[in-house]
């Protein structure tokens, strides 16, 4: 009778521990990831005649106008909270315009622009963002001028908070990163049970 009552304690312990592995390690997860939609210049000059044509955008004179659509997304698994994002473009870019649609349109979280020091960044302070489960996502808009290119950077910073490139490739291997983490967890969660079993039908 006693080894019985020991075996199930030991069963139960065994159990209530994996349990606990595997809740610790899908616990709660923070992340942000972006795509680049679309990055293109609107003035593309021949270097031959561009000393003889005057190129002005809203009064200021450039040399190029260049036009960015970015698309984020809260793909963890719980709100995300005042988190603040930056966009950053090379060093001669100037940012001339800086604005975003949500989807949904109404009944999302409200957004403000953040203070920059430099002239090449666009800041925003996100109030709430839902996690992927809510469908919800912000696409930005940003002008610039006199970028030598289209380069364009992503920066978001928080406790535990982990942000990536949704490009299609990247999203693919993350999703079969995740599913073969979980069959792992599984498979090492079966093991251990049989690996207890064993010893206590040993020992008892």
């Amino acid at each position: 009778m006693w080894d019985e009552i020991i075996k199930i304690l030991i069963y139960v312990a065994a159990g209530g521990l994996i349990t606990f592995l595997i809740t610790k390690y899908f616990r709660e997860r923070k992340s942000l990831a972006y795509e680049i939609l679309s990055k293109m210049s609107l003035i593309n000059v021949n270097p031959k005649v561009r000393d003889k044509i005057k190129i002005d955008y809203d009064g200021k004179p450039a040399e190029n106008i260049f036009s960015f659509k970015v698309r984020v997304i809260n793909d963890g698994n719980v709100p995300i909270k005042d988190q603040p994002i930056l966009f950053q473009f090379d060093k001669e870019a100037k940012v001339l315009a800086a604005d975003y649609n949500t989807k949904p349109e109404r009944e999302f979280g409200e957004i403000k622009k953040g203070n920059v020091d430099v002239l090449n960044e666009a800041r925003f302070i996100i109030g709430l963002f839902n996690p992927k489960s809510k469908k919800e996502q912000i696409e930005f808009n940003l002008l610039t001028i006199d970028n030598k290119s289209d380069d364009i950077k992503f920066y978001a910073k928080g406790e535990n908070l982990k942000v990536h490139d949704l490009s299609t490739k990247l999203l693919a291997l993350r999703t079969i990163r995740e599913v073969f983490q979980i069959i792992l967890a599984v498979i090492f969660a079966i093991l251990i049970t049989l690996l207890i079993s064993y010893v206590v039908e040993k020992v008892l």
